[in-house]
C-alpha cells in the first residue's frame, strides 16, 4: 500500500513581544469533528516521541541563511551556536 499525506492543519508559533511562548494548531476541513482532532494530536505526539521521526523531520528541512552553508571544511564556525553574543 502507498504512503499518502493528508494536510490536517497548520502550526504556528505564538509569538508575545520577543518571545515564542507556545503553539497554535489550526486544522483544516478534512478534520471533520473533535474526535478527529484528537486522534491528529495523538499521532503527533506519538510521532514527536520517536527520535528517528523528529531527525528525519529536522534533516529535511534545508537551510536557508548563508551562515548554515558554511560548515567548518569552508572555514565557518562549526557551532552556530556560538556565534550569539553573551549578554
Amino acid at each position: 500500500m502507498a504512503e499518502e499525506l493528508i494536510k490536517v492543519a497548520d502550526v504556528y508559533l505564538v509569538k508575545n513581544d520577543e518571545n515564542f511562548t507556545g503553539c497554535n494548531v489550526g486544522f483544516v476541513d478534512s478534520v471533520k469533528n473533535k474526535r478527529g482532532a484528537a486522534l491528529v494530536l495523538d499521532m503527533l505526539r506519538q510521532s514527536m516521541n520517536s527520535s528517528a521521526w523528529t531527525t528525519m523531520s529536522i534533516m529535511a528541512v534545508r537551510d536557508q541563511d548563508a551562515q548554515a552553508d558554511q560548515g567548518a571544511e569552508n572555514g565557518g564556525n562549526p557551532d552556530p551556536a556560538s556565534d550569539e553574543d553573551p549578554e
